[in-house]
């Protein structure tokens, strides 16, 4: 049938160009995507070259420290920013994970040796006294709290958290069943033992919390935002099990095959698990 003079029929043109909209539009976004992902790798450039500007070796004016202390919490929040974008790229580049995940691995270890430099550079160059001061201060009010309550905190065995996404899930749920959930333990006392497990990169995520009942709360989700990132999560244990290595060794290949399950099971337990 005709009506005013059109086919009812869609020209084959039209309809190849209604099927290609979709893949038009992921490139479209990916093409995007990359763009934002080139300013961060250039953004960590100049970091890196602001930074070689300092060693760890020479000592820096208090307004270089100062200086460099504002920059590394921009850097530090310019990772999360990373994160995301990459995240995006490998939920639409599917088909070529295994080429991101090296991508994501590599800025992630610039990222690292930059933000473990400038630790060094700035533990070595911290104002007299500063440091020292901040640790005795907060290791007294642990004695003057455990003097006043009258007694020590029982020991609850659980693994150090150093900020590596391979531990999170063991430590978070630990905590959570031992501590968090334990109704039994004031707020301040589950921050005591918080505070105690952590180290490293994690432990700097609640350093600027004092140690309080009503702090409690804020660490504990300051952690899990920080570090419950399901997508970044799937990434890594996906990128260590893509990656091990095949062993002849009886012993050696049970412990592969246990790691290998412990991942599989990481992976699958998460929302909206990867099937593998």
């Amino acid at each position: 049938m005709f009506r005013g003079g059109e086919s009812d029929t869609k020209s084959p043109l039209g309809s190849a160009l209604s099927l290609n909209a979709p893949q038009i539009n992921i490139n479209s976004d990916l093409k995007d995507l990359n763009n934002k992902r080139s300013s961060v790798k250039g953004r960590v450039t100049k970091y890196k070259n602001f930074l070689n500007a300092f060693t760890e070796e020479t000592s820096i004016s208090r307004s270089d420290y100062y200086l460099i202390e504002q920059r590394i919490e921009r850097f530090r929040d310019m990772l999360t920013i990373f994160d995301d974008i990459q995240a995006q790229i490998e939920t639409l580049n599917s088909e070529d994970l295994d080429g991101e995940l090296d991508i994501r691995e590599n800025i992630e270890s610039d990222f690292s040796l930059l933000i473990a430099k400038t630790k060094c550079i700035l533990e070595k160059n911290a104002p007299s006294g500063s440091h020292h001061s901040e640790c005795s201060s907060h290791s007294n009010n642990c004695n003057n709290n455990h003097n006043s309550m009258g007694f020590k905190l029982p020991v609850i065995k659980i693994s150090n958290f150093d900020g590596s996404y391979f531990k999170w899930l063991e430590f978070r749920d630990s905590f959570c069943s031992l501590i968090d959930q334990n109704n039994k333990i004031e707020p301040i006392h589950k921050f005591y033992y918080l505070n105690s497990y952590l180290e490293g990169e994690a432990s700097r995520v609640i350093s600027n919390l004092e140690i309080s009942s009503a702090n409690y709360k804020v660490a504990w989700e300051l952690l899990c935002e920080r570090y419950n990132n399901i997508k970044h999560l799937k990434s890594h244990h996906l990128h260590a099990l893509c990656n091990m290595q095949q062993q002849r060794d009886s012993a050696k290949s049970l412990s592969l095959a246990c790691v290998f399950f412990c991942g599989v099971c990481s992976v699958q337990r998460q929302p909206s698990p990867v099937r593998l």
